[in-house]
């Protein structure tokens, strides 16, 4: 069979197109469908279902603001069911928040550290005698981020606890 580009003709196309619309129209939706799962359905779908259903969301239903780039449709019970009073428009930041997804610390999966590593570089820090640079080739992290731990920048929920000098 020769390769290329084949020219249709209009007539052609036009049933293309009615065949297309007639099969769109006569195929079954929602529960008629033959893979519809109900409350069985996965994570993904469930939020794509919300969104289809009741659009999506343009404010955020805690804080009321509207000037955020993104909004999405957060789970109230955690039991992801087909009601829409389970579900809450949120923007990204209350949704971590109301999820509990944000990782501080050494909880985070990336953390190379921990407390009391924290606390070891701001008190050699506060001593005068090592620079960022000596710090992050002593506990092997980049410079920058001794110095924004050193000087509370970062790791702000590591409070702090007094030193005695002996």
């Amino acid at each position: 069979m020769p390769k290329g580009i084949y020219k249709r003709s209009p007539e052609m196309i036009d049933k293309c197109i009615a065949n297309f619309r007639l099969a769109s129209l006569s195929s079954p939706k929602g529960k008629n469908h033959y893979r519809y799962k109900g409350d069985k359905v996965g994570y993904k779908a469930l939020h794509a279902w919300v969104n289809r259903v009741h659009g999506s969301p343009n404010k955020c239903e805690k804080c009321g603001d509207t000037s955020k780039r993104k909004y999405e449709w957060a789970n109230k019970s955690g039991l992801y069911k087909r009601d829409i009073k389970d579900w809450v428009r949120l923007c990204v930041p209350c949704h971590r928040k109301f999820d509990g997804t944000i990782r501080k610390g050494s909880s985070h999966f990336n953390s190379k550290l921990n407390k009391e590593i924290v606390m070891e570089i701001r008190k050699l820090y506060r001593t005068g005698n090592y620079s960022s640079r000596d710090l992050g080739k002593m506990f092997n992290i980049a410079y920058q981020t001794a110095w924004g731990i050193a000087t509370r920048k970062t790791w702000k929920h590591v409070k702090k606890e007094r030193y005695e000098n002996k």
